[in-house]
């Protein structure tokens, strides 16, 4: 078994490089921690799987579950977002007194305004078009 602090700090990298990851997809980063009631013919069950369901938000939350078995959020801790200045330092401040465990149960992924503006088509022209006009 490997010691706490070696285990603390392999999560913490990791951690990091999904971080740095999200932020090459975007300019918003989110961490959040989620907990998954599943079901299966109102049966709780355990999966390795996983499928994406739609939020009544319409974004995609990535949940595991088994194909044809839905998953519920029971609970959705929210820890931080923003930008890359404003994410700096986060994981020292705030993620120092985490367990391994807790380390490991946060998600990273793209905030809700970087992946609708990741969507959104290219309206530049549109602007460009209107101060040409005087608009």
């Amino acid at each position: 078994m490997q010691p706490l602090q070696t285990t603390r700090s392999a999560a913490i990298a990791r951690l990091c490089k999904a971080i740095d990851r999200a932020f090459e997809r975007g300019e918003s980063v989110k961490l959040t921690t989620h907990e998954y009631a599943y079901r299966q013919k109102g049966e709780e069950l355990e999966s390795e799987h996983t499928v994406y369901e739609a939020m009544a938000t319409g974004i995609y939350q990535k949940a595991p579950v088994t194909k044809g078995c839905s998953a519920k959020i029971v609970d959705h801790t929210f820890i931080y977002y923003g930008s890359r200045d404003e994410i700096a330092g986060i994981v020292e401040r705030d993620c120092k007194d985490l367990t391994y465990q807790e380390l490991e149960e946060i998600s990273v992924g793209l905030s809700a305004g970087a992946v609708l503006r990741s969507l959104a088509p290219d309206r530049s022209h549109l602007k460009r078009d209107e101060q040409e006009l005087g608009l």
